[in-house]
């Protein structure tokens, strides 16, 4: 959370001042700059939601301000990996596909707001069928490993798959790590 939270963190700071300065930052961020669209943001973004989520100063106007650019985030990520916009493509073998993954999953569980929010259902679904369709596929066809090295295995999937999986079951009790 580089990006929200300042260096200073544990200095003078006071934790209301920081958690203002990450809803504010969270409030004024690019709604239509394409390179601000890309699953790294939307995981930093989803994270720092859940974690002010309680702060009596994040109310629910803000909470659905933030909300809508979260899921106009995630749609720019799906149409980039489902084809719609021509520049990752549905193949799984693209490594986008895992930080994509990642973020609409981070998304959809940081905005689900119980069985009737099908906007951050319709999240989970998405990632939960990148992962099982795309991702872990592509991983076994190489015995576990990605076909660019492992470069590419380290900050793609082996750093970003256990974190979804460990989201998904804190959020949900679902082990899909066994």
């Amino acid at each position: 959370l580089n990006w929200l939270v300042p260096q200073s963190l544990g200095q003078a700071e006071s934790l209301d001042s920081i958690a203002e300065s990450a809803i504010k930052r969270m409030e004024t961020l690019p709604e239509r700059n394409g390179n601000f669209y890309n699953g790294v943001n939307l995981q930093n973004l989803s994270l720092a939601f859940d974690w002010l989520y309680d702060y009596p100063g994040f109310d629910s106007n803000r909470k659905a301000a933030v909300r809508e650019k979260m899921l106009l985030m995630a749609e720019k990520l799906i149409d980039r990996v489902e084809g719609r916009e021509v520049v990752y493509g549905t193949d799984i073998m693209h490594n986008y596909c895992s930080n994509a993954a990642l973020a609409v999953g981070l998304a959809g569980l940081a905005l689900w707001e119980g069985p009737d929010d099908s906007q951050a259902g319709r999240l989970l679904q998405i990632a939960s069928d990148w992962y099982f369709e795309g991702v872990f596929p592509a991983m076994e066809m190489m015995e576990g490993g990605w076909h660019e090295g492992m470069a590419y295995s380290l900050n793609h999937f082996l750093e970003e798959t256990p974190i979804w999986l460990a989201a998904y079951r804190t959020a949900t009790g679902e082990d899909w790590f066994a």
